[in-house]
């Protein structure tokens, strides 16, 4: 028991550091700011803003950095239903790209992993056969991905 709770001292300690280390970076390099200049130099190249803004929104949701300021942004400078369309793509370009980097980075690892493992082996040929319903129940019951392990 002693081990488990240094780790999970470990752990919550690491977090901390993290965050501090987040707000001190954030005091020196004015994230928000700089999304904000791009956002305006978008809006200057007129209509072709309208492509360029998701592939900056995409951007900033790869890289990890605050949307919320681009969603608003978009309502303004697009006005609500298209600056809601512009944000559901970019998001969807983000989300697809994010997608096709693990699975392109992680494939390897997790392959090397999973040949390993016996119990992995029979799950991952449960999930090959009959994956769509372990997304299909997941809607409906939180815990069901925990129940079947």
């Amino acid at each position: 028991m002693p081990k488990v709770r240094r780790v999970f001292y470990l752990q919550l300690g690491a977090v901390a550091v993290l965050i501090a280390l987040l707000m001190l970076l954030s005091w020196f390099f004015p994230i928000v700011d700089l999304i904000a200049r791009a956002q305006q130099q978008v809006m200057g190249w007129g209509a072709w803003s309208a492509i360029a803004y998701p592939l900056l929104f995409a951007f900033c949701n790869l890289l990890l950095l605050p949307g919320g300021i681009l969603s608003v942004g978009s309502g303004f400078f697009f006005g609500l239903w298209w600056g809601f369309l512009i944000v559901l793509l970019g998001n969807s370009l983000a989300a697809a790209i994010s997608f096709l980097l693990s699975r392109w980075a992680a494939q390897r690892w997790f392959g090397e992993k999973i040949s390993r493992n016996r119990t992995l082996k029979a799950l991952q040929r449960v999930v090959e056969r009959e994956g769509w319903k372990i997304i299909f129940l997941s809607q409906f019951h939180p815990l069901f991905p925990v129940i079947i392990l």
